[in-house]
């Protein structure tokens, strides 16, 4: 993982889980560099600005894209709020972090 790759995404992660499944949180976040994280009281989450391999490029002055953490079985993916195909891509291991 490089800085320069812009590889920007943001996501958040509720305090519910985090208190609940702090292994888990601690995957999810040794797969990421944390830049920002903020706290909102208005949804009881954490909200985190990263880069991460897992995330798309981003060039100089475009709008970063937010991404869903999906967990299935112990394993999760960060995919976009468009990204149609998560699932499939699930059922082949592609993007799996187990």
């Amino acid at each position: 993982m490089r800085l320069r790759d812009r590889r920007i995404g943001k996501f958040r992660i509720s305090i519910d889980v985090i208190e609940k499944n702090p292994t888990l949180v601690k995957r999810i976040m040794g797969e990421c560099i944390i830049i920002e994280a903020e706290l909102k009281y208005i949804d009881d989450s954490i909200h985190y600005a990263a880069i991460s391999d897992h995330f798309n490029k981003t060039e100089l002055g475009e709008m970063v894209m937010e991404y869903d953490i999906i967990v299935i079985e112990n394993k999760f993916m960060f995919t976009t709020y468009n990204d149609e195909n998560w699932f499939q891509e699930y059922l082949n291991d592609k993007n799996i972090i187990a």
